[in-house]
């Protein structure tokens, strides 16, 4: 009987990694875990602009929420009652607040209190990124309905589509500082030195700050893109913030330093070979509805 012939043992395959290709992974793991070290976006506030940007919210739902967080409720009372709203009759509860305002405009507030909180005690340059998505935030507002989007969802998009920014500068504040320090061409080139210093862009550590803090995913690509060329697969909410970011850089509410800053009607000539037939705001007009907010969140 004849014996079998012995078969060598096959050799798994190990799959070769290319150092540099893990080098670069380590680095944006190690940037992930520091900001998770970062203060939570007010549990409070996340669930409050998750529940009022779901289908089932109301108006007694969300102002037990609020309730919940005694600064929170203080906070968003005090904005309701400023010369943001100017409404002739004290607003005294918070039930009375989402019922005037709107559960949408609720959820800006819990969002712009969050924010504030955020921003606080990092060091001067905090206040430029602050003012830029006060600033991105209203311009948001006022485009909104002529590019087919809620006037609601972009002005709490534009105050947190910078996220990421500001979890450098509470994280990286070294890095972060001197890139904003720098003074560059254009964005890209911003951005490019984030990737260079800190293997990651502030859009992209956005994204995963909304997924960490656990937010309404759809603010993941407004993180994520607002830098991107404006694209015909864009939602309209995410032409609106990359609109509105244009726009404010070119007022000069800028995060970043620029050599020769966009002049604003050069920037609203490009966006109408884009958006033909859209009329966008006045100069003039869009920094007035600017300042009204800065007034009551810039402080």
């Amino acid at each position: 009987m004849l014996e079998p012939v012995p078969t060598s043992p096959a050799t798994a395959t190990v799959p070769t990694v290319n150092p540099a290709d893990l080098a670069r992974l380590t680095e944006t793991v190690q940037v992930e875990v520091r900001l998770c070290g970062l203060p939570t976006f007010r549990s409070v506030a996340s669930h409050v602009v998750s529940a009022a940007s779901g289908p089932e919210s109301d108006v007694k739902r969300i102002a037990l929420m609020v309730g919940g967080d005694p600064a929170l409720a203080a906070d968003v009372l005090f904005l309701a009652n400023s010369s943001l709203f100017g409404f002739p009759a004290r607003i005294g509860s918070l039930r009375h607040a989402v019922a005037v305002l709107g559960i949408n405009r609720v959820r800006d507030l819990a969002a712009a209190v969050a924010m504030r909180g955020l921003v606080r005690e990092v060091g001067p340059l905090i206040r430029p990124c602050w003012r830029h998505s006060i600033a991105c935030a209203a311009i948001a507002e006022a485009v909104a309905p002529a590019l087919g989007c809620s006037s609601e969802h972009a002005f709490t998009a534009g105050l947190l589509h910078d996220i990421g920014r500001f979890g450098f500068l509470k994280s990286y504040t070294k890095e972060t500082e001197r890139i904003l320090t720098t003074t560059f061409s254009e964005a890209d080139d911003v951005i490019q030195a984030e990737r260079e210093a800190l293997s990651m862009d502030h859009g992209a550590a956005g994204a995963y700050l909304i997924e960490y803090w656990v937010l309404p995913t759809w603010f993941d690509e407004i993180c994520r893109r607002h830098h991107f060329p404006l694209a015909p697969s864009d939602s309209d909410l995410l032409k609106t913030l990359k609109v509105a970011c244009r726009l404010a850089t070119a007022m000069g509410f800028s995060s970043a330093q620029f050599e020769a800053p966009p002049a604003y009607d050069d920037v609203v000539e490009s966006l109408s070979q884009v958006f033909q037939g859209l009329r966008f705001p006045a100069m003039e007009a869009m920094a007035a509805k600017i300042e009204e907010r800065l007034e009551i969140l810039d402080n």
